[in-house]
């Protein structure tokens, strides 16, 4: 009771300016003596005791005065940054799915180069050339758009460490699988392949060109059989992935514990997009990784449709996850 009377009345002779007296003597009680006390001396004890007392013994200060003379802040603005891209989602839709097996997908068609569904991947693309043609040019600048990092390697200066330290292997069609330095058969590392004759190579078919894998000239169109898987990208039918029908399209015969995804039109055992799950028994082989046969040749690649572009999103996504 004593401290927080001394309390009351050095706020009263803080309030009462410098004029006032800086000594003030305090009674305790009836009939009890009274100890005079320096004000000036008392105001840090003051203050601790002020940030120690119980609550409800001390009001809370009022915030100081504004200085009526003080020049005003400028005001620069506000600053906008960017949301960070989703793992889950890009600004088409929902692309991805905790069941990247058969995700739903309605959203419509979009050419822009969104971010990636998935976080950002180390890409290898092996090429047969290292000053790069018009497909493998488009083909770099939009993974490079989504958000990935691509090293472009010439196949005779593919590495087995290199191949090992990517997220996914892109193989071009522009490769000449002949003269790849080192196999892909065993790396433990997802490989999106567009090159025919390393089909058989990596075990995801036969070893019969024409009847075990091919290509088929003149075609820029595809027939979606499993809509609701991810390599889909959400379309099903009769597709049109390329501008012209100038190019040819991959095909293979995959093993039975393949997906198949789509087809040449017409052709039901021949597949232009197919895949095998890490684990899946290959031709000869269980997948050491995920493998994905996929139809483009270097000139489809250089004319996407928007479809064409959004299948091609949807494969490195399902391959490099």
């Amino acid at each position: 009771m004593c401290r927080s009377l001394l309390v009351s009345v050095l706020l009263l002779l803080a309030a009462c300016g410098p004029s006032a007296s800086r000594r003030v003597t305090v009674h305790q009680g009836a009939g009890g003596s009274g100890d005079e006390v320096d004000a000036g001396a008392a105001a840090p004890a003051i203050k601790r005791d002020a940030a120690n007392a119980a609550p409800g013994m001390m009001p809370d200060a009022a915030p100081p005065s504004a200085d009526r003379n003080a020049t005003p802040a400028p005001d620069l603005g506000t600053t906008d940054t960017a949301p960070a891209a989703s793992s889950t989602s890009d600004a088409r839709g929902d692309l991805a799915s905790p069941d990247l097996t058969e995700p739903t997908i309605s959203d419509p068609v979009d050419a822009a180069p969104d971010r990636a569904v998935f976080a950002s991947k180390k890409i290898l693309l092996l090429v047969g050339n290292l000053t790069l043609g018009p497909g493998d040019t488009a083909l770099k600048a939009r993974l490079m758009a989504r958000g990935h990092t691509v090293t472009t390697v010439l196949d005779s200066a593919l590495t087995d460490s290199g191949a090992r330290a990517a997220d996914l292997v892109i193989v071009s069609i522009s490769i000449e699988s002949a003269s790849l330095a080192v196999s892909l058969t065993d790396v433990p590392v997802p490989v999106l392949c567009m090159e025919p004759n390393l089909l058989d190579d990596l075990k995801v078919t036969g070893a019969v060109r024409d009847t075990d894998y091919g290509v088929v000239a003149m075609s820029n169109q595809i027939n979606i059989v499993s809509p609701g898987h991810l390599l889909a990208a959400g379309l099903s039918g009769t597709v049109k992935v390329a501008a012209t029908t100038a190019y040819s399209l991959i095909w293979g015969v995959p093993g039975a514990a393949a997906t198949k995804v789509a087809t040449v039109v017409g052709m039901a055992n021949q597949a232009t997009v197919f895949s095998y799950a890490k684990g899946a028994a290959m031709v000869g082989m269980n997948a050491p990784a995920k493998r994905t046969g996929w139809f483009a040749s270097e000139g489809i690649t250089s004319e996407f449709t928007a479809e064409g572009l959004r299948l091609f999103d949807a494969a490195v996504d399902w391959t490099a996850n």
